[in-house]
């Protein structure tokens, strides 16, 4: 017990790493063993780095191929990667501009600015600063994200088309929202007077020098000669060019000085040069908290997440598409900012490779200069009272988007050691990192890089945990409760499958030993009915299984296109739940006119089990008629 109580404090006297000046020569020849490892352990074909200092480019490089079958190596200086959701802070920047000029403000309800009715849930007002700090409740969509139709939509068609519900009051939780973006890219476009493209490449872009970059759909021929091409593994064949929906937020494409240009005037407060693209006091607004699920934990600027880490205060933004993973993180105090950017998915995940890099930048050029927090005395009461099932607050909650926080593990489990783990939160090792508790519902990482905590309600109990901007984990009950939902899919899976694999072998046996089929009551037509049931339900979730797959693995997208397909899954659907009076028809049959005990099992199992099915069709929307998910 003594040595329980010692080891924290040991650890937190432990010597921090000893800190590297941060030059371009060390830079480079730590780069430079770092990443080809990086990049043939991932099985990534490119990648692109930049690191700026004291309103200087300090190093930029590229990695690997732009394109693998023709040995063309990356440019930092001219090869275009696609930036995905990073694109989010240059729509920010852009409108903090406009309420530089008093042409927007942060606090008045966006229908001021907006040409059309938008739909909203609660009365409350939707602000630009929701938009930016992912507050307005939206929740999530899947669909055409990325997909494509094989063509881009304007901007104004995409937001009426897309909008999503509200499933939270503005300005109490932070969801993480492309839609919110792009609702704040098309304000820009409505008060500018101008295309939300051009309104980027004239304020922005132009300014800074960016001339190989672009946020427009399609890209312009300029920019699109100079992109990479895109792999899921090096050793892959380049994968298709994807058509986005809503530039906003995710369309921007770039190289890696051009991208050093956009974080030198966001660490120099605006300026770039001797141009402004905002003045200091909005660029010092713009890097600032906006918003935060526990005041201990950090989260939104406006537009950046915020990164904080080992004492440092970072603001930053990661983006993926498929295949492209892009990551900028700017140390505002320090004056320095790095981004990076991959052309492949990898294979060990496609968070890996640039988290790999950051982690290892930090430690070299900024280690931790705080000490390790000592575990809390309390530590087990801690870890059990914030352990159970919990969902994410980015997700559907009214379409079929919401079957897939099934696929999420985000339950909290305590351990003996006073610990807890979240399987979603790994380590580079791909196992659960174990969370120490430091105070009243805090925890920490091991290395004390990271935080969480746990929020009550009024009347004291744990429902939300603050983890990163736009991602909240909410307590759920049964009913949304991931394991139980899962247990339950597989005893309705198992009953089917029994029920259809013991029809033929019970006429088989009867056959051979010449028995007659038992008194169950029920008519042959009834009992075939049931059977059909318990056929069509597997036939309808193994096809939905399919779809989601296909989706989530590229194999096809998630648009207007695969609607059909959908719409035949779910009358599947529906015809199992209709199904299921027959069930209930059969197990009342066998106890009123049969005679045969085990009839009477079966059938009740079966009724039991069609209508515990037909709830969780409806509860997790798989019957909706809504085709925007």
């Amino acid at each position: 017990m003594l040595a329980l109580l010692v080891i924290p404090t040991l650890l937190a006297i432990q010597t921090p790493p000893q800190q590297k000046q941060l030059t371009a020569q060390d830079l480079g020849a730590f780069l430079d063993g770092l990443i080809p490892t990086e990049l043939e352990r991932d099985n990534i074909a490119g990648a692109v780095i930049s690191v700026v200092k004291d309103g200087q480019l300090l190093y930029a490089k590229g990695y690997g191929y732009a394109d693998v079958a023709h040995h063309l190596p990356v440019s930092a200086d001219s090869t275009v990667f696609r930036i995905a959701s990073i694109s989010k802070l240059f729509t920010a920047t852009a409108v903090m501009q406009l309420v530089e000029q008093g042409k927007l403000n942060l606090d008045t309800d966006v229908q001021t600015y907006l040409d059309f009715k938008l739909r909203r849930h609660f009365p409350d007002k939707i602000t630009l600063r929701n938009l930016l700090t992912h507050t307005a409740g939206f929740e999530e969509s899947v669909k055409d994200l990325p997909a494509d139709s094989g063509r881009s939509v304007p901007l104004r068609e995409h937001i009426l088309e897309r909008t999503p519900d509200q499933i939270y009051r503005p300005g109490t939780v932070t969801s993480y929202s492309n839609y919110g973006a792009d609702l704040a890219g098309y304000i820009v476009q409505v008060v500018s007077g101008t295309p939300y493209p051009d309104y980027v490449r004239l304020h922005i872009l132009e300014p800074l020098g960016m001339m190989h970059s672009s946020i427009a759909e399609p890209l312009p021929p300029y920019v699109r000669h100079l992109l990479s091409q895109n792999y899921g593994l090096a050793t892959d064949s380049a994968k298709e060019y994807e058509v986005l929906q809503g530039e906003p937020s995710g369309q921007m494409a770039s190289t890696g000085t051009d991208m050093a240009k956009f974080m030198i005037a966001h660490l120099q407060l605006g300026r770039y040069g001797d141009h402004r693209i905002l003045g200091e006091s909005t660029a010092k607004l713009m890097a600032t908290t906006q918003f935060r699920t526990d005041p201990r934990i950090p989260c939104m600027a406006l537009g950046f997440f915020e990164e904080s880490e080992n004492g440092y205060r970072i603001i930053g933004h990661g983006g993926d598409l498929s295949w492209f993973h892009s990551h900028l993180s700017l140390l505002m105090d320090e004056g320095v900012g790095i981004f990076m950017s991959v052309n492949s998915a990898g294979s060990e995940g496609v968070y890996d490779f640039r988290e790999a890099i950051r982690d290892a930048f930090l430690h070299r050029y900024f280690p931790s200069r705080t000490p390790l927090q000592p575990e809390a005395a309390d530590a087990l009461a801690e870890a059990k009272e914030v352990a159970g099932p919990y969902t994410i607050s980015r997700r559907g909650e009214t379409t079929l988007a919401k079957v897939l926080m099934l696929a999420i593990p985000l339950g909290v489990e305590a351990h003996p050691d006073g610990t807890v783990d979240i399987p979603l939160l790994t380590n580079v090792d791909g196992q659960p990192m174990r969370w120490t508790p430091v105070g009243k519902l805090e925890f920490r990482s091991p290395d004390g890089s990271q935080h969480i905590a746990f929020v009550t309600d009024s009347a004291g109990h744990v429902r939300r945990m603050a983890w990163l901007g736009g991602h909240e984990f909410h307590r759920v009950g049964l009913a949304d409760n991931r394991n139980w939902n899962v247990g339950l899919l597989v005893a309705c899976v198992t009953v089917f499958l029994a029920t259809l694999v013991l029809w033929p072998v019970a006429a088989i046996a009867r056959r051979r030993y010449r028995q007659a089929l038992p008194d169950e009551g029920v008519s042959p037509r009834l009992r075939a009915t049931t059977r059909g049931v318990a056929l069509i339900n597997l036939v309808a979730l193994l096809g939905l299984v399919l779809f989601v797959y296909m989706g989530f693995t590229n194999k096809m997208k998630f648009d207007n296109r695969v609607d059909p397909w959908l719409g035949l899954i779910r009358l599947g659907f529906l015809a199992g739940a209709v199904g299921t009076i027959a069930a209930i028809v059969a197990a009342t049959r066998s106890w009123r006119e049969g005679t045969n005990g085990w009839a009477r099992v079966k059938y009740t199992a079966l009724a039991v089990t069609t209508t515990a099915f037909t709830w969780f069709v409806i509860h997790w929307h798989m019957l909706s008629a809504n085709f925007n998910y």
